[in-house]
């Protein structure tokens, strides 16, 4: 919002200005405004745009003052409250922002898009109910009706308004059927509630409405925010070709989605997961992904000695995790919390969660301390960690969903740890350790795959608590046919897996196989699906899907059906396998090179049944198959099974926390040394 300026003298000089200012080129508009600034009657707008040339140059402290003591000279003039507004939003002050946007609505009411900046930084300080007042204000004006319905949507889904908010992206792309970002979230909504085909419409025709993709790559004179856009939407296609089994298309789109936008950050990382699930990487090639993913967005900064470990007090242990709420990482962190002695450690959480529930709650009672930190940039971030006095910062999320892996390259902690969450290093520099266990990540075998200091807990490298809704293993019907399994995320069944298991099937008549997933009650879905198992001899009518099962107790219910899980390759399954071994289910297991492809073996040996481990396609058919036709221990697994698990060391939390701090103790030492030598 920049007007032009009033002497008459100094016109053509503020045009050329603000002229270069529109065309981006920041550092000539403000050498232009020179004789303006040094008019009196056009001070106030070349102050204006001189102060917004500033804050893009990066003086933008400098720019607010400015901006302050021009609002204090002309309180009335609307213009100059919304730009002040908009730079204290860009440097995260929300507070002085809304009061900044609430004195520019006052001046002028008429002007939706000042409502809409008012409702978006009401809504980034998380109050969504005030932001739908806004917007709600907006709606009545004329002009900017598919941003206002857009940031009306934003608002909805923030307060957990699903289906409004999925209308109100429709009314914006009705009103803008090009407003990209409209198209995009309401892509984001049908996808996440697995509505895939859905999904993949939209994502479709919003990339019709920008540039060619081979304008966007190959033409720099795109703007970066169709670059963007598009670079958003092929993201998510991948993710939707991945859980249809095209791994190849999948490949490609997250390729082409990082030459558009290679500096975000959140879908380099969704590649790198993706990675996990392809069977053509090695330890090798997957570090080395994963070192060219740090040193673009968490390059580390010059690494400090580490002192000696804390003795004559409790080791100060700091979680970081987006995930703590009803998620399957909790089945394992809680029992570590709870397990902690608390005389040797203390508990110490730095919350980036945004959607709290009762399981929160539960969580942060059990904390010795609780930080909400999700509104924080990672130097922030690191800041507060170290406020705290953290120890050791573990953080349970890796290359996963709303990582902070940013603000550990700040050095927020001491000793910093990766566990639980991801299975791979991060790449990242700072973070000193990744734990595991000596099967997952064998001596002699595994180093050359992290980046990080592999230690090894002495039992399992997880601790799993069961569901305390989980319902008693039901006993398998007398007659009915074997029923193979797998309750893992669609994206982990790689051609290899479909190979594997369709050679399971063959091998027992009239044998059949229940997927449930994410994604697995989409019909599209279901149908690519299919079609892979059909090209390997498998009738369509032998493969069975089951949606989303909202409830726990439900969900776990559903592995009453199945016989024999069977573990994808090469990215086994964690909380399903331990689900599927609490509910009396045998998990069958094809061991890798990669920790991804030993989870399963670490798993089933703590329970002895590493005879169910199988090294290649075809011990993991015999095995399989030889399972599912033995019915004498099938029924006594069904039995044993949860006993036995509840007795070993993978429910031991006492046991496991122990361990968990001997280790990380162990392991300080180590990491100095390390250090010292880099």
């Amino acid at each position: 919002m920049v007007k032009g300026a009033t002497s008459s003298t100094q016109r053509s000089a503020f045009a050329a200005a603000l002229d270069a200012w529109k065309q981006g080129d920041a550092a000539r508009a403000r050498a232009l405004l020179a004789p303006a600034l040094a008019d009196r009657l056009a001070v106030k707008d070349a102050t204006s745009l001189d102060a917004l040339c500033r804050f893009r140059l990066g003086d933008r402290e400098g720019a607010i003052e400015s901006l302050g003591e021009l609002a204090a000279a002309y309180p009335r003039d609307a213009a100059i409250a919304f730009n002040r507004a908009k730079m204290l939003r860009d440097v995260g002050r929300l507070d002085e922002a809304i009061d900044a946007y609430a004195v520019a609505a006052g001046l002028d009411p008429a002007d939706p898009e000042i409502l809409v900046n008012l409702a978006n930084a009401r809504l980034a300080r998380g109050d969504p109910a005030k932001a739908l007042a806004d917007l709600d204000r907006a709606a009545q004006l004329p002009g900017r009706g598919a941003a206002v319905a857009y940031a009306r949507g934003l608002a909805l889904q923030a307060m957990r308004r699903k289906e409004d908010a999925a209308e109100a992206y429709r009314a914006a792309l009705r009103g803008d059927p090009a407003h990209a970002k409209a198209r995009l979230a309401l892509a984001k909504l049908l996808h996440n509630a697995g509505h895939f085909a859905l999904a993949e419409a939209e994502l479709r025709a919003g990339l019709a409405n920008l540039p060619a993709l081979s304008a966007l790559v190959g033409d720099g004179r795109c703007s970066r925010t169709d670059k963007g856009a598009a670079a958003e939407m092929l993201y998510l296609l991948g993710w939707i070709a991945q859980r249809c089994g095209h791994a190849g298309a999948a490949r490609q789109m997250h390729e082409t989605s990082l030459a558009l936008d290679p500096d975000d950050l959140a879908s380099a990382s969704g590649a790198l997961l993706r990675a996990n699930c392809d069977a053509e990487e090695n330890r090798t090639s997957l570090r080395l992904r994963h070192e060219a993913w740090a040193r673009r967005f968490a390059p580390t900064w010059t690494q400090q000695p580490l002192g000696p470990v804390p003795t004559g007090r409790p080791l100060r242990i700091g979680f970081l995790s987006p995930d703590l709420r009803a998620h399957s990482i909790v089945r394992f962190l809680e029992p570590l919390w709870q397990g902690i002695d608390r005389a040797q450690a203390t508990v110490h959480a730095f919350s980036t969660t945004a959607d709290a529930d009762d399981t929160t709650a539960r969580l942060r009672a059990s904390a010795s301390t609780w930080r909400e930190v999700g509104g924080l940039d990672d130097f922030a971030l690191s800041a507060c960690v170290r406020s705290n006095g953290i120890d050791v910062l573990v953080e349970v999320t890796g290359h996963m969903t709303g990582h902070r892996l940013g603000a550990l390259a700040h050095r927020a902690a001491p000793l910093q740890v990766t566990w639980l969450g991801y299975p791979n290093t991060t790449g990242v520099a700072a973070i000193d350790v990744r734990l595991a266990d000596a099967i997952t990540d064998p001596p002699g075998d595994s180093e050359d795959g992290a980046t990080e200091l592999l230690v090894r807990l002495p039992g399992p490298f997880l601790c799993f608590a069961a569901d305390a809704t989980a319902p008693p293993p039901s006993a398998r019907p007398a007659g009915r046919p074997v029923a193979f399994g797998s309750f893992n995320d669609l994206a982990k069944i790689s051609d290899a897996t479909v190979a594997m298991w369709s050679r399971a099937l063959n091998d027992v008549p009239g044998s059949t196989l229940l997927l449930k997933g994410f994604g697995s009650g989409d019909p599209a879905v279901q149908h690519a699906q299919r079609a892979r198992f059909a090209a390997q001899g498998v009738a369509p009518e032998r493969v069975a899907f089951r949606g989303y099962e909202k409830a726990s107790a439900d969900h776990l219910a559903l592995y009453g059906e199945i016989d024999v899980a069977l573990d994808p390759w090469p990215y086994n399954g964690t909380t399903t396998s331990c689900e599927a071994l609490w509910m009396g289910v045998p998990v069958v297991t094809r061991r890798g090179g990669t920790h991804a492809s030993r989870v399963g073996a670490s798993l089933l040996a703590r329970l002895s049944l590493d005879d169910l481990v199988s090294d290649d396609a075809e011990s993991f058919v015999r095995i399989a198959a030889t399972l599912a036709t033995d019915r004498g221990r099938l029924d006594r697994l069904r039995c044993e099974l949860r006993p036995t698990m509840a007795r070993s060391s993978l429910c031991d939390a006492k046991g496991f926390a122990q361990g968990f701090l001997d280790s990380l103790r162990a392991a300080w030492p180590a990491v100095a040394g390390r250090r010292a030598s880099a």
